[in-house]
């Protein structure tokens, strides 16, 4: 499969009154469709032969987009694999998101990290293993290397220069979706119209109308993720959505949205992100959309 650059932009009109940076995107020749990326300033490498499309066992859509906002720079980063048989029945599919904390100057570099392991290293564990021990067994590793250069030159824990950033992940494998979170990110299912948060905010309050992160991967040697799984049907469409942009939507949004461009989960990524910036948002913000569209033995 072979890739070459691709301006998308926007052909409707959904109110995106304000400029984003740039919808570059990379194009697929052979399915002729843009593709989602591992990061706005990087092409869909998260793993060499990634693709979107219909595979064998489970046929999903997806959609992708993240921007800085007004940030100068974006903290957010996420990726996905969609592989192949064998390893699409043995593995399923991979999304992750991960938001570094504003306070520090290399929590950035901890979300890309955390993203590209989480997506390599999943990929790579024993066939043997069940979902939740394997992506585990990978998130404890992780979460060890960042806090571990968090404190290599000190002793003292110190926000300014640690490398610590929320994380939401989901496994599509067979009938079910397996989450994995930490963090103020949120993953969400839209099913027939109705939206619903699956994962739950670990904030605290630190004042009035301010909170600060309660969990972090790489905040301490053990994470402390929240993990569930739900039985999936065709048609749900799961949203990873970095907190730049869940406090500005909701059920009707996206509903809109869905509604006016079904086939074309991209530009809806892009809308619910732009939807954001024009309502007053001023943090990086990421949306991750994935459509299971049909399902070994149903249809």
């Amino acid at each position: 499969m072979s890739y070459v650059p691709l301006k998308y932009h926007n052909p409707y009109s959904l109110d995106l009154k304000a400029d984003t940076d740039g919808l570059n995107g990379y194009f697929d020749q052979t399915n002729q469709r843009p593709l989602p990326r591992c990061h706005p300033n990087e092409p869909p490498i998260c793993r060499p032969d990634y693709q979107v499309g219909k595979q064998e066992a489970l046929e999903v859509s997806m959609g992708e987009y993240s921007t800085a906002g007004l940030k100068a720079l974006n903290r957010d980063f996420y990726g996905a694999y969609l592989p192949k048989e064998p390893e699409l029945t043995n593995k399923g599919i991979a999304l992750a998101l991960a938001d570094g904390i504003n306070t520090s100057q290399v929590s950035h570099i901890a979300s890309e990290i955390a993203v590209k392991s989480f997506l390599d290293d999943y990929f790579a564990t024993n066939n043997d293993l069940t979902v939740k021990q394997a992506a585990l067994q990978v998130l404890r590793s992780i979460n060890l290397w960042l806090n571990s250069q968090s404190r290599c030159f000190d002793l003292r824990f110190d926000l300014t220069s640690s490398y610590l950033c929320g994380f939401s992940a989901m496994i599509l494998k067979d009938r079910y979706a397996h989450l994995f979170h930490v963090g103020d990110s949120r993953i969400y299912l839209l099913r027939e119209g109705k939206l619903r948060q699956l994962t739950h905010d670990h904030l605290l309050e630190a004042a009035a109308d301010e909170h600060k992160l309660s969990r972090a991967l790489g905040f301490s040697n053990f994470p402390d993720l929240d993990v569930h799984s739900l039985e999936i049907l065709p048609g749900d469409l799961f949203m990873l959505i970095s907190d730049g942009v869940h406090p500005y939507i909701d059920e009707e949004v996206v509903n809109r949205y869905v509604t006016l461009l079904p086939d074309d989960l991209p530009t809806v990524a892009t809308a619910l992100v732009q939807h954001a910036l024009n309502r007053g948002s001023e943090d990086n913000m990421t949306v991750q959309l994935i459509r299971v569209d049909r399902m070994k033995n149903r249809v």
